[in-house]
């Protein structure tokens, strides 16, 4: 019984039970959908860091 006290009250134990929650915890907050502004605000940020695509130059002209 005293080795189970002393396995609970240990660091790595303690942050894998503490890992093993938050992980359980953003999954089910995911999963029900409550995480979806948050994902689609930083996707947002993302694109508007990438780099401006240069446009056509108005002065060319295709004949075809």
């Amino acid at each position: 019984m005293r080795s189970v006290t002393k396995l609970v009250r240990s660091m790595p134990a303690v942050a894998l039970v503490v890992s093993l929650l938050i992980s359980v915890l953003v999954i089910a907050l995911r999963s029900a959908g409550y995480l979806e502004s948050l994902e689609l605000a930083a996707y947002d940020w993302a694109v508007r860091l990438l780099p401006k695509i240069a446009t056509a130059d108005s002065r060319i002209v295709l004949i075809g």
